[in-house]
């Protein structure tokens, strides 16, 4: 008899993109650290920013010689850019994603347009644990996970 061991178990379930996310989330934290005890600071800033239909290419500091965008420049040299991310056709799901670290299948997020595409109340968000360890967290802009409790952007960690 074959037995299945707990390492095939956790491949089958962490598997090709979310390894990737999670290495970089992985990163992200570590980096972290390393910031905050390199300048003193006990919690760092954190800003994601999230944007519908740009490409890689679409900002000055990626190389493009037509778009001009002096304030997002500002922010990445400051920062830390994380530029690897696996993203889906849509919105909606994209964000489910990058807020849970999950496959938008498993948050319940897999399209736009239908109304019962919402965020599975019962999802952590990267706002909710942050809001675990002192941060105070804002959305701005569009949500599309669900506009009533309890999947509202206040009901997440928001």
């Amino acid at each position: 008899m074959n037995r299945v061991q707990p390492k095939q178990i956790k491949d089958l379930i962490i598997s090709g993109s979310m390894k990737q996310l999670l290495r970089v989330l992985g990163w992200f934290a570590f980096s972290t650290l390393l910031w905050t005890n390199l300048i003193g600071q006990t919690k760092p800033n954190i800003i994601i920013m999230l944007t519908d239909d740009q490409g890689f290419g679409d900002v000055g500091f990626h190389g493009n010689p037509y778009l001009q965008t002096p304030n997002m420049e500002s922010i990445a040299e400051q920062g830390i850019e994380m530029s690897y991310f696996y993203s889906y056709p849509n919105c909606s799901p994209t964000r489910a994603a990058l807020l849970t670290g999950r496959y938008p299948y498993r948050t319940g997020v897999v399209g736009v347009t239908q109304v019962d595409h919402l965020m599975n109340a019962s999802e952590v968000t990267l706002a909710e644990i942050l809001g675990t360890h002192g941060y105070v967290t804002g959305v701005f802009g569009k949500w599309h996970l669900g506009d009533h409790y309890p999947m509202r952007p206040s009901d997440q960690g928001f």
